[in-house]
């Protein structure tokens, strides 16, 4: 029986409640509209904010990120004022409002600035990559400047090869065959002037063996030249040619490369700020709750005074 009395009681209570927010519907109607009305105004007063994103590769040399992406995040963010509200708050001049890691990328930094238009926004993101572009710059060049002596040593030693070293080879050569066409022409002639004098057939032989000696000498040298030749044609310059395009491939983007944007900048054609519908749904749902605990309220406090004069 308590328990039916309890229900009783309650659905009294809550015909009571619903009665109270009837009797003063005009009052909660109102109430919620002014505040919705002013949340309207507020809203579409309010200034629009146009928010840009971008991906951000940082710079490497030799296929090695140039700095930690870890710390060249903490080092802007305390550049650009992340956390500094009293240096990066100007809305007409772009705000960089987060540089963080993209997830599972570790040479990727992401970073998203806000302003009055897209364009000062763009604008404002640049900064960034100008910013490290810079710093990363000296060492790009550095590094670049190494690589572009190697190869200039390299193309000297190429170029030696093929031209001063070749040329001598083939001039030792020419001057072998010349001496080896005289030689040769000097033994026809002992081979003429050979007689029938014992003696003077001796020293002409002797000649003879020695100009064949000499000739037996300088094929010799010439092989050996050519020989050379060969091993610089089939082997140095090869080898040394090879190498060259090795260390050229160091120059390469895919080797050497400063910090770059990835993709193009991330535009919104519309503010993601203020969340107008948002800001008047909230308003309006909030409006609705205070205006309705208003009525309670002044209804308590109406009771409240009727029971004290009684």
């Amino acid at each position: 029986m308590k328990d039916r009395e309890y229900i009783q009681e309650d659905e009294i209570d809550l015909r009571e409640l619903f009665k109270t927010i009837w009797e003063k519907k005009l009052f909660v109607i109102l109430f919620t509209s002014i505040v919705t009305f002013s949340a309207i105004i507020f809203a579409y007063n309010k200034t629009p904010i146009y928010e840009v994103k971008s991906y951000m590769e940082l710079g490497f040399i030799d296929n090695k990120i140039i700095e930690e992406p870890s710390i060249l995040e903490q080092k802007l963010k305390v550049i650009f004022g992340i956390d500094n509200n009293m240096m990066n708050n100007n809305l007409k001049e772009g705000i960089i409002t987060s540089i963080s890691q993209t997830k599972n990328i570790k040479n990727f930094l992401e970073i998203k600035t806000e302003a009055i238009s897209n364009e000062i926004a763009v604008a404002k993101n640049k900064e960034v990559l100008t910013y490290t572009r810079n710093l990363y710059n000296p060492k790009i060049e550095y590094s670049k400047s190494l690589i572009n002596n190697e190869i200039l040593n390299i193309e000297r030693e190429i170029n030696f090869y093929e031209n001063e070293k070749m040329n001598m080879l083939n001039e030792s050569i020419l001057l072998n065959n010349t001496n080896l066409d005289k030689y040769t022409k000097e033994i026809r002639e002992l081979y003429k002037s050979n007689t029938s004098d014992k003696t003077s057939s001796m020293i002409a032989s002797v000649q003879i063996i020695n100009y064949q000696n000499l000739i037996i000498n300088l094929q010799n040298q010439i092989n050996s030249i050519e020989i050379e030749k060969q091993q610089i044609i089939k082997n140095i310059l090869p080898k040394m040619k090879a190498s060259l395009d090795e260390i050229k491939f160091k120059l390469s983007e895919q080797n050497i490369s400063n910090t770059r944007l990835v993709g193009d900048y991330i535009v919104n054609e519309y503010p993601t700020k203020p969340k107008k519908t948002l800001i008047i749904v909230v308003l309006f749902v909030t409006g609705f709750i205070l205006s309705i605990f208003i009525v309670f309220f002044m209804q308590f406090v109406n009771n409240f005074r009727k029971e004290k004069n009684k």
